[in-house]
């Protein structure tokens, strides 16, 4: 994509280029045109457009290979004799087609025409100077900028990266639990888990996906959980306005429900509960998790705390300041809210 981008852009910057010399052509033949035959003035023109161009182009290069290398004797010099040649060749060349009219011949000697030759000749050097230097900074501000999305981008693969493994291998201590018991459920839980591999493995890679499918991936997150279980769990999961044209960033909801069902208590108390619900209204989402916890469950292993780290991390990396996140761990409970502004388009 981005090679179709430069040779498109770089095939727009031919013609324009184009365009505005074969312009500044006609309008030099149309001046000449008042003074002397039409063969005679497009003879003239291009004896005059077509070196001034040769020196607009030249300046281009030596700008380049001297000038922004801090050479400035060499592109002096370079640049002076360039300007005296093409003032030679150009005032050399307009004695071979004189003007017609008697009253103009005053401006026809020498010295007036190597004159004027100068002059526009230093015009064209002056304005290839400045654009160049323009179009290198604007050059180098690009690359920087693709070289800051890049490791943008980077970062956020590598943070995915990290919540992967740690959803998978949670999910497979559910079915290793299933197993040891030579549970019905084994089956149906590696199914579940192979569609979910499926997401995290490809549809994560993905800079934006459908929040509808995000939705599908955090019931198929409940579902293994509650396979788990010997009796269900009181977890819940609502929600309102969801459609496919809104975009997210993947795997960007399930730490949250992640974080929920690791560090609630639901091995340890019967009353443990999860209540999640996402709605979405004006393109706001609101997702809010509440679950019950005890602080004296050592269940939490050493990647306590890592999703919600990351999760903050990568926020900061896409969204950052079109969302709000607010946590609150109490007592008994954790409390998340999360909202967002969210995008449309094609997935």
């Amino acid at each position: 994509m981005n090679t179709l981008k430069e040779n498109w852009n770089r095939k727009l910057k031919t013609v324009l280029h184009t365009v505005i010399w074969l312009s500044i052509l006609l309008a030099v033949c149309l001046i000449f045109k008042q003074f002397m035959p039409w063969k005679n003035s497009i003879l003239r023109g291009l004896a005059n457009v077509l070196p001034a161009a040769t020196l607009f182009y030249g300046i281009l290069w030596l700008v380049n290979q001297y000038l922004e290398k801090k050479k400035y004797g060499q592109f002096s010099l370079i640049a002076v004799a360039f300007i005296a040649i093409v003032t030679i060749l150009r005032g050399e060349s307009n004695t071979y087609f004189p003007l017609a009219l008697k009253e103009y011949q005053f401006i026809e000697d020498r010295p007036s025409l190597y004159l004027a030759a100068f002059i526009t000749n230093l015009a064209s050097v002056v304005i290839g100077i400045l654009y160049q230097l323009v179009y290198n900074r604007y050059e180098t501000e690009k690359r920087n900028l693709s070289i800051i999305n890049e490791h943008r981008e980077a970062q956020l693969q590598a943070l995915r990266g990290q919540i992967n493994p740690h959803f998978l291998f949670n999910t497979l201590n559910n079915i290793y639990a299933l197993a040891v018991v030579d549970s019905k459920q084994t089956a149906e839980m590696v199914l579940k888990l192979s569609k979910l591999l499926r997401y995290v493995i490809y549809d994560s890679q993905e800079k934006k996906v459908s929040l509808k499918k995000e939705v599908q991936h955090i019931e198929e997150f409940i579902g293994l959980f509650q396979m788990r279980m010997e009796e269900p769990a009181n977890v819940r999961f609502d929600y309102t306005g969801v459609n496919d044209h809104q975009l997210v960033e993947p795997m960007i909801l399930i730490p949250f429900l992640e974080n929920g069902f690791k560090h609630g208590d639901f091995n340890t108390n019967d009353d443990a509960f999860l209540k999640a619900d996402l709605s979405v209204k004006n393109d706001l989402l609101n997702f809010k998790i509440i679950n019950s916890k005890n602080n004296q469950d050592q269940q939490k292993d050493k990647q306590s705390g890592v999703g919600l780290v990351n999760i903050k991390k990568r926020l900061e990396l896409k969204y950052n300041g079109q969302y709000q996140l607010d946590i609150q761990d109490q007592a008994d409970q954790f409390f998340v809210h999360f909202k967002l502004q969210l995008a449309h388009g094609q997935n």
